[in-house]
């Protein structure tokens, strides 16, 4: 079992984390959530773009800044990251709830073992209703991430004139720090 800190997510079913690989060695990268399927950020149709924004702002809420537990950790066909379940501690502290559980439980996912994806635009499933509250206006998504993706990208950080971008800026934690040291967009 890998303990990781989420760092964000993409869509529901994908996480950015820092993993304790061994004292002192941290593996910054993307965790794809075994053993379920959410909806796509670019999507087929404007109902599956949607939901996959709400899954994405459910996991956000639920975990970002909080630590996980990753198990059964492979590397995913694509290469970019890789695949494993991820725990996440009850409210209560007792247990570890299967994230992939929780998605599926709350509407946000369904059940996948590989293979072809189902369609999520003719998914008899509705997707959850939207939290009442509307995000903050202030919120550094809301200001920078133009196109909506859940991270901020260089060329918004530049367009927005925030570049480049320090650990301690309230963009920093959605966007891609790859080497590390504490600034992006150099």
């Amino acid at each position: 079992m890998t303990a990781a800190v989420v760092t964000g997510a993409y869509d529901g079913d994908t996480l950015y984390v820092d993993a304790d690989l061994w004292p002192g060695l941290i593996w910054t990268g993307s965790v794809r959530v075994k053993d379920v399927d959410a909806p796509e950020i670019n999507g087929q149709c404007e109902k599956e773009k949607q939901w996959a924004i709400l899954a994405r702002n459910y996991v956000r809420e639920l975990l970002t800044n909080k630590t996980v537990y990753l198990t059964g950790v492979e590397n995913d066909k694509y290469g970019d990251r890789v695949v494993a379940a991820v725990g996440v501690p009850s409210a209560d502290g007792r247990r570890l709830d299967n994230l992939t559980d929780l998605l599926i439980n709350n509407n946000f996912g369904r059940a996948y073992a590989g293979g072809t994806r189902e369609s999520w635009c003719g998914a008899d499933l509705t997707p959850p209703d939207p939290p009442e509250e509307t995000r903050d206006p202030n919120h550094p998504l809301e200001l920078y991430d133009d196109n909506g993706n859940g991270t901020i990208s260089c060329s918004e950080a530049r367009a927005h004139r925030i570049a480049p971008v320090y650990s301690d800026h309230p963009a920093y934690p959605y966007m891609r720090d790859s080497n590390n040291d504490g600034v992006v967009c150099e």
